[in-house]
């Protein structure tokens, strides 16, 4: 049986492909993505641009055919430019990294959604430290780096565990 991480990082490994970047997928509680993304700093290792899957409040319903499932959070983000204006990080980061991210990754969960409702929402989040400033003042774990990124709130999704094959017959002809 696949499961909601199965699919989703699946589709990350199809749109790293189809857009011919190395995205990094990171799935877990937040202090498990930070520390793996602290981890993969210290080594040197390619952290960005990343697909990460918060799992605080992730349900999942496995039945005989599907999985259903609602991810309260899911974070597409890449490294700012330091001392960059919001203009030149649109440009450089917005524009050329997370957008296209997003949208190849709506295209990939639209085919995998049983359904006609499937809905995306992308709230950007340029200059996530900003935020991180904030969080850290009430003693939350934090990314410890300057990036920028959006949003995705409360998705939801149905997916078949095998796709439906419809079978042709062929007919005699008289």
């Amino acid at each position: 049986m696949r499961t909601a991480i199965d699919i989703l990082k699946e589709a990350t490994e199809k749109v790293s492909k189809n857009l011919g970047m190395d995205i990094t997928f990171q799935h877990g509680r937040h202090e498990t993505v930070v520390n793996y993304i602290m981890n993969l700093q210290r080594v040197n290792d390619k952290v960005y641009p990343a697909v990460i899957v918060f799992t605080e409040g992730m349900i999942e319903k496995q039945d005989t055919y599907w999985v259903e499932f609602t991810i309260p959070k899911v974070a597409i983000c890449t490294l700012t430019i330091e001392n960059a204006t919001e203009k030149q990080r649109l440009e450089s980061n917005f524009k050329t990294i997370i957008y296209p991210i997003f949208e190849s990754l709506q295209k990939e969960l639209e085919k995998l959604h049983y359904g006609y409702d499937f809905v995306l929402t992308r709230t950007d989040i340029p200059y996530f430290t900003d935020i991180n400033r904030n969080l850290q003042a009430s003693n939350q774990h934090v990314f410890n780096q300057l990036v920028d990124g959006c949003a995705i709130k409360n998705l939801k999704m149905k997916v078949m565990y095998e796709p439906c094959e419809l079978k042709v017959r062929k007919v005699k002809s008289l």
